[in-house]
């Protein structure tokens, strides 16, 4: 585990307009794993974004959900404090009933926190790939600069 690596990667994510950090693995189970030992490490909050997200949305009306999700993903990290955080799970936001763009929503949210993120896939090139070919959260993104934001491969 390169911990100085990744620090270093945080301090230049910290600096672009949206201040997110991909963690990139070929595994979500690895990815979690280095998360988890990073957020014990270098003491910066472990989220699982699945439960934070799916907590507010079960107050909204399913027929509401995509209408709700613009306004509501600004402000669902605020209640943390800390500027860092690292955060995992981010499966619900392919789904499709959600109709959002998962890489934007991170964007959205990266504005005003420093945000860590496990991310399932690879960065070549100028794409990006969430998933594998066939599997239903597949997303492939092309002409992604890493201007936009930092990549860290585990």
């Amino acid at each position: 585990m390169d911990l100085e690596k990744l620090t270093e990667k945080i301090q230049e994510a910290k600096v672009k307009y949206c201040r997110l950090l991909l963690v990139l693995g070929p595994f979500a189970q690895t990815n979690s794993k280095y998360l988890k030992e990073a957020s014990k490490t270098l003491s910066y909050p472990y989220i699982n974004f699945n439960l934070v997200l799916a907590g507010k949305l079960m107050d909204i009306p399913v027929q509401r959900r995509c209408s709700q999700l613009v306004s509501l993903l600004p402000n669902l990290l605020k209640s943390y404090p800390e500027e860092i955080l690292l955060v995992d799970h981010i499966e619900i936001l392919f789904l499709p009933e959600l109709r959002i763009d998962p890489l934007r929503a991170l964007q959205q949210i990266s504005r005003n926190k420093t945000i860590v993120a496990g991310w399932t896939g690879f960065y070549e090139g100028n794409k990006l790939t969430y998933a594998s070919l066939g599997h239903p959260e597949y997303k492939r993104y092309q002409g992604i600069v890493e201007e936009d934001f930092a990549f860290f491969n585990i």
